[in-house]
């Protein structure tokens, strides 16, 4: 506002300084009013970058706190991957014709570790294996913590093969977290895949979380591929 008045200011002095001129009088030299528009026009542009500047800072800002305020509505807090309710409102608009599968994962034996080292460690767990399960998936993947130590993994583009591979190499890297303090206790996981063949994810589900029961009948720590 400031830089306005003095522009109007200086616009006026000149009118007045023209009209004096034509009465033959000159009340202010023109070398004075060069000077004066010069500094007007760096100050105008020093104040323009000064704006811009805090413009772009501002909407950076705002940029941040929305990408923070929708991490918060689509990330579990504690694990760091993408939420529930993010999974299945992706799911959801897959549409009847979406490939891949899902892979269902279950922790085993994590309840003792909440037992014998207490929640802190579990939940430092919980972040290790999530951070695991990050790192092994695929472009395209989305990865969510279901609840508890369940987690459940969209694999695109995914047949049984290419799901038993991601699943292997998971359950080997689960084998470098240490679960505590006791060396007679791993922490391992139970799988289960079924392939998306009908559009139907909830379905789909199902058949996954039969597949991890029959893994877990088999001794755990293997991957079971529903038919």
């Amino acid at each position: 506002w400031w830089l306005t008045v003095i522009g109007f200011v200086l616009v006026f002095l000149t009118g007045v300084h023209d009209t004096l001129r034509e009465m033959g009088v000159e009340l202010l030299p023109l070398s004075a009013l060069t000077p004066g528009f010069v500094a007007f026009q760096v100050a105008a542009l020093a104040a323009m970058v000064i704006h811009y500047s805090r413009t772009l800072s501002e909407r950076t800002e705002t940029d941040h706190q929305l990408r923070h305020l929708a991490d918060k509505a689509t990330r579990d807090p504690l694990s760091g991957l993408f939420n529930r309710a993010f999974l299945e409102s992706h799911l959801d608009g897959l549409g009847p014709h979406a490939r891949g599968g899902l892979l269902f994962i279950d922790l085993d034996h994590f309840k003792v570790v909440n037992d014998r080292f207490g929640h802190t460690r579990g939940d430092a767990l919980l972040r290790s294996v999530a951070q695991r399960i990050d790192h092994t998936m695929r472009d395209g993947d989305i990865a969510c913590r279901w609840g508890g130590d369940e987690f459940v993994v969209f694999l695109a583009d995914a047949n049984p093969d290419a799901a038993d591979s991601i699943a292997r190499r998971l359950l080997e890297a689960f084998k470098n977290i240490p679960a505590g303090d006791a060396a007679d206790l791993r922490i391992g996981a139970s799988m289960g895949f079924a392939e998306l063949t009908d559009g139907d994810w909830r379905r789909t589900l199902r058949r996954a979380d039969q597949a991890l029961y029959q893994a877990k009948d088999r001794g755990r720590g293997v991957v079971a591929i529903a038919s």
